[in-house]
């Protein structure tokens, strides 16, 4: 369940990221009306089954690597070496990756605690190369968990220096659980930053009290806020309607709004308000 939601909110993050920033682009170019449309779009997918989705692909690739790795464990430490190993006879670690991962656990029981850290290497899949760390302390008293990382990552070609990009990326974000029930959803609050070797300014995206019901097809209450180098700022704001499984994404850029009704397996309706 760690890999499955801690995959889950950052894809929802990046989405969200996307989102916006294309809402952004829209409104720069005058592509949003000065009215609110509402556009009902269809998905077959609730958050759960996307986060479903991403644990089992996460699982089918470490299952792949891990053929070819080394791994030494060790009390309360596991340490992966990718690529270390050839594939046994007959099979191949398709993914070809590299590097190291590192896993240590540590716990602190007087303040109701267990940090699960993470160190990644040069970690390579011969088009990425990601180094950093990451962090996720669980709290038993306050049933929190605290997602942290400080990663760079790399993509290029020797062939093809211009586009040689390098990324930085910071997060800080605290999951609670959904009405004190895990099997409904949690909720999200915290920030995630980015930086890019060939582009000034930073990118900042505030999640503020995002609400994930694994049954809904998006959050069902929060917002996000992104600022973009440019100086401009979009938010997303998420609201379940009343007595329904849609929810209505509200975007906000530069004085201009639309509206987006998202229903989980509804057909396609566009309507004007």
């Amino acid at each position: 369940m760690e890999i499955g939601q801690a995959l889950g909110e950052s894809r929802s993050a990046d989405d969200a990221a996307n989102l916006i920033s294309e809402a952004v682009e829209a409104s720069n170019d005058g592509d949003v009306d000065d009215e609110i449309h509402a556009v009902q779009l269809e998905t077959n997918l609730s958050m759960g089954d996307r986060i479903a989705a991403a644990a089992k692909r996460w699982h089918d690739v470490l299952q792949e690597e891990l053929k070819c790795a080394d791994v030494q464990v060790a009390i309360g430490k596991i340490e992966i070496t990718y690529g270390a190993h050839a594939a046994p006879d007959g099979e191949s670690c398709k993914y070809g990756f590299t590097g190291q991962h590192n896993i240590t656990v540590d716990r602190v029981p007087e303040a109701g605690q267990i940090e699960v850290t993470h160190e990644w290497i040069e970690l390579s899949n011969q088009s990425v190369t990601v180094s950093g760390s990451g962090a996720v302390t669980w709290d038993l008293f306050q049933l929190t968990r605290q997602l942290q990382h400080d990663l760079t990552w790399h993509k290029g070609s020797a062939a093809l220096p211009s586009s040689d990009v390098t990324w930085h990326a910071t997060g800080d974000r605290t999951q609670s659980l959904l009405d004190g029930n895990i099997f409904k959803g949690i909720a999200i609050d915290g920030t995630r930053n980015w930086t890019r070797s060939n582009a000034e300014g930073d990118w900042q995206l505030d999640i503020n009290n995002v609400e994930v019901e694994w049954a809904l097809p998006a959050p069902r209450t929060g917002e996000y806020v992104l600022s973009i180098p440019n100086g401009k700022s979009v938010s997303m704001t998420f609201e379940q309607l009343e007595d329904t499984n849609t929810v209505r994404i509200t975007f906000e850029s530069g004085g201009k709004s639309f509206e987006v009704d998202l229903t989980l397996g509804a057909p396609v309706e566009v309507r004007e308000t």
